[in-house]
C-alpha cells in the first residue's frame, strides 16, 4: 500500500442538487469522512470576473457591462458568452481592441441553455433529425456514452448512432472520446439543454 496522500475533488452544481439522487447519495456518503472538506463557492464578483475578461481580450464597456450582468459570476458562463459573440460574428478586431458588429438581434443569448443549444446548432445544421435524436438519446443516457449501450437503444429506436456528429461535436469541444468504448459530453449544462 502506498502512503503517498490522494486528493480527490468533486464538484456539485447547488441547482442541480436533485438532478443525480445516487451522487448526492455518494457525495453526502464522502463528507461524513473525517478528512472531506467541504467548501461553497459564490459567484466571483464583478471586479474579478472583469479582470478575468480584460485578462484575455478588451471588449467595448457596452459589451462588458451586458456579459457581466447576464454571467451573474460564472466564469463558464461568461466565458460562453463570449464564444458566442465571436462565434456570432458580433465582435470585429480594431486598433483598441474588438468593436461590436452592428447586427440585428438580441446581442446575447437569454439563458445559459439557449448559448449551448447555439454551439449546437452548427452541428446539426442541414442534418436529418435522426441524428439530433441519437445525440438527444445519448444526453438522456449520462454524461458518458457507452458505445455499445447507446448503439442498442439507437436501434430500439429506429436510429442509427451518428459516429461522424460525435467527431464534430469532438472537435467543436462539445464531446470528449474517452477510449474507444465510449464518450462524453464536455459539460452537464450542454447535456441538460439536450434532454430538454
Amino acid at each position: 500500500r502506498s502512503k503517498s496522500p490522494i486528493l480527490i475533488v468533486m464538484t456539485q452544481r447547488t441547482d442541480a442538487a436533485d438532478a443525480d439522487p445516487l451522487a448526492m447519495a455518494m457525495l453526502s456518503k464522502t463528507l461524513k469522512h473525517d478528512a472531506a472538506i467541504s467548501m461553497t463557492l459564490d459567484p466571483l464578483p464583478v471586479a474579478e470576473l472583469k479582470k478575468l475578461i480584460r485578462s484575455r481580450l478588451d471588449l467595448p464597456e457596452v459589451i462588458m457591462s451586458q456579459v457581466l450582468a447576464r454571467s451573474q459570476g460564472s466564469p463558464l458562463y461568461t466565458e460562453e458568452l463570449i464564444r458566442h459573440l465571436i462565434r456570432d460574428r458580433r465582435l470585429a478586431t480594431s486598433s483598441g481592441g474588438f468593436k461590436l458588429v452592428d447586427r440585428t438581434g438580441p446581442l446575447l443569448p437569454e439563458s445559459i441553455g439557449a448559448v449551448w443549444e447555439a454551439r449546437l446548432e452548427p452541428v446539426f445544421h442541414g442534418e436529418p433529425e435522426d441524428k439530433y435524436l441519437a445525440v438527444e438519446l445519448a444526453a438522456v443516457m449520462g454524461m458518458t456514452v457507452e458505445r455499445d449501450t447507446w448503439a442498442k437503444a439507437c436501434r430500439l429506436a429506429g436510429l442509427v448512432p451518428p459516429d461522424e456528429v460525435i467527431e464534430y461535436m469532438v472537435d467543436e469541444q462539445l464531446a470528449v472520446i474517452e477510449d474507444e468504448t465510449r464518450w462524453s459530453f464536455t459539460h452537464v449544462l450542454l447535456r441538460e439543454s439536450l434532454c430538454q
